[in-house]
């Protein structure tokens, strides 16, 4: 993949990190304003618990391919480093 691409990639990954990083946010305020022991709060808790660390997984892997990329990116802009330098003396 180009370098650009790498880019324009790992930037759509960041927003949807940051996107997901939002849904999490509302759900963990969610989270502590429900309360209550009846069976509706308490099912209400477990669904939004459960969307909670779903979020979590997704945040976790999406952070991994981001890291990747950059790498990749790292890799590629030394890459062009060293042989512009080789190449312009």
């Amino acid at each position: 993949m180009e370098l650009e691409a790498l880019q324009t990639k790992r930037e759509l990954l960041y927003r949807e990190a940051r996107e997901i990083h939002q849904q999490r946010l509302v759900i963990d305020r969610n989270l502590r304003w429900v309360t209550g022991t009846d069976p509706m709060a308490c099912q209400r808790r477990s669904l939004l618990q459960s969307e909670f660390d779903d979020l979590t997984i997704h945040l976790r892997a999406l952070s991994a391919q981001i890291r990747s990329l950059s790498q990749q990116i790292d890799r590629r802009l030394a890459r062009s480093e060293v042989w512009k330098n080789e190449n312009s003396g």
